[in-house]
């Protein structure tokens, strides 16, 4: 009963997360591109997608739908981040998690990273 009961509040709190933080006009166009994109860089066997334009530019789209809503700049790569490691697991069959704000990359990404000035 006590298993039951906390799974129902930690599933009601990831819904609740969800609702707030997503899902955005544009995601699942973003989504669309970086499957495709991500199967492209396996094809191509490149494991380090890090600097990889075209997955870049997957979400410009999604990214600048943040800014109007007065979300910070590292509150939509957070997101991002987020978003590209939930299809990369879907990809590969794993369960991964809803999404779920990191506080700590939050604070220090701001001590140096804003709208006007990013690397």
């Amino acid at each position: 009963m006590t298993r039951t009961t906390a799974a129902a509040i930690t599933a009601l709190l990831s819904m609740a997360a969800q609702a707030q933080d997503g899902p955005y006009l544009r995601e699942p166009a973003a989504r669309t591109c970086i499957q495709k994109r991500l199967t492209e860089l396996v094809a191509e066997n490149r494991a380090n997608i890090a600097a990889d334009t075209q997955l870049t530019a997957c979400t410009s789209d999604l990214k600048a739908e943040f800014k109007p809503q007065g979300k910070s700049y590292c509150e939509a790569i957070g997101y991002i981040a987020w978003l590209v490691a939930d299809e990369n697991n879907k990809r590969n069959g794993v369960t991964g998690r809803s999404y779920s704000a990191d506080k700590s990359f939050l604070l220090n990404c701001a001590k140096s990273e804003t709208w006007d000035k990013h690397r």
